[in-house]
């Protein structure tokens, strides 16, 4: 159960990485990005839009593992034509999808789920190496 929480504790914290990195990326190339936190305002309940990140996140844990499942699998022969190119853009698809429900966090346009996916893919990977392979090696 800790291994469970502390992936999705890492997912939230590679979610949040990627939103400034692609707000850099894309601001660096001159394009507003539609990939923002929901985050702070006027009446800012901290606790509350944590609370919401961490949803957001288990309902993009959840649509990946099903439909983005599905989805991957169907196009399976695409992807060997495309050398993966559509498993990328089936990940900003549902980062697209779970990003409109509002969920602590937003996401307005393709290209900002394209590079937001991509970054959050990298983020993640390279914290789970860091954080929970190691706790994994520690109890052996």
């Amino acid at each position: 159960m800790g291994r469970f929480f502390l992936r999705w504790v890492v997912l939230a914290v590679a979610v949040v990485v990627s939103v400034f990195l692609t707000e850099a990326v894309l601001g660096a190339l001159q394009y507003d990005s539609g990939f923002r936190l929901k985050w702070g305002g006027p009446n800012a309940n901290y606790a509350l839009d944590a609370a919401m990140l961490l949803v957001g996140v288990a309902i993009l844990s959840v649509v990946n593992a099903s439909l983005g499942a599905v989805l991957k699998f169907l196009t399976t022969p695409w992807a060997c034509l495309t050398f993966g190119i559509s498993v990328l853009i089936i990940n900003a698809l549902m980062l697209w999808l779970v990003g409109s429900l509002g969920f602590g966090f937003e996401v307005r346009d393709f290209l900002s789920a394209f590079v937001g996916s991509v970054l959050i893919s990298v983020v993640n990977g390279v914290l789970v190496k860091v954080l929970v392979d190691r706790d994994e090696k520690d109890k052996k």
